[in-house]
């Protein structure tokens, strides 16, 4: 990557950082309660602080987003905890509705409200955000697809892809399953622990793997 690259790269994601900060921020702004005007403020003490050291914008505003993200989950951690404890006779005596909220009934009610308005409009209905999901998805069907079949298939009548497929399960799963009477329940038992406790990376490492051989072996029936 030449240095020419590499700087309208910087460029874009500080201005992309850049529009992301003012959303937020002109969000905080409209009717702020005392709480979210104190985070405010002492946000913007830290920035001005950052300024004075010279940094480069995409710097500046990394560092100065990182304080804010301080200062905000210490001001809701220590809100919550308030209203917990004011409230601990009502939480004891179970007065309280299933849907209470410590959070939603502190002082930092306003700021973690508007935090997650950010988040749902800007993090979660991102389409780059629901694009990696769809991806994630995707994955995990297709090596659940693979898993399935190769577990459902008799013992002695699977295809060689199964065989090997079955084999990628671990071995401990395998040993628990195969000492049962293999029902229904069991199979779907078997595949659930086993794909529960893949990783991201191990699950697209071992769908690219399956996948490559599922459709090789298909090709050659």
């Amino acid at each position: 990557m030449t240095s020419h690259t590499r700087s309208l790269m910087l460029r874009t994601l500080s201005r992309r950082a850049l529009r992301r900060s003012t959303t937020l921020w002109m969000l905080l702004a409209s009717n702020p309660s005392p709480k979210t005007k104190d985070v405010q403020n002492r946000s913007i003490c830290k920035n001005r602080e950052f300024r004075s050291e010279k940094l480069s914008p995409h710097e500046l505003n990394e560092l100065s987003m990182q304080m804010f993200r301080v200062i905000s989950i210490s001001e809701m951690i220590v809100s919550a905890t308030e209203t917990f404890v004011d409230r601990i006779d009502s939480i004891l005596r179970g007065d309280l509705c299933n849907r209470f909220e410590l959070i939603a009934n502190s002082e930092a009610a306003d700021l973690c409200g508007k935090l997650k308005e950010f988040d749902k409009q800007n993090g979660f209905h991102h389409p780059d955000v629901l694009q990696l999901e769809l991806k994630g998805h995707n994955y995990m069907m297709r090596t659940m697809e693979y898993i399935w079949s190769s577990i459902d298939e008799q013992t002695g009548n699977r295809s060689r892809f199964g065989d090997y497929a079955y084999s990628r399960i671990s071995e401990n799963y395998r040993r628990i399953f195969e000492s049962g009477d293999r029902s229904y329940s069991d199979k779907l038992h078997l595949l659930c622990d086993f794909v529960s406790g893949m990783t991201d990376n191990y699950l697209i490492l071992l769908h690219d793997e399956l996948k490559s051989l599922h459709d090789g072996f298909s090709c050659q029936n």
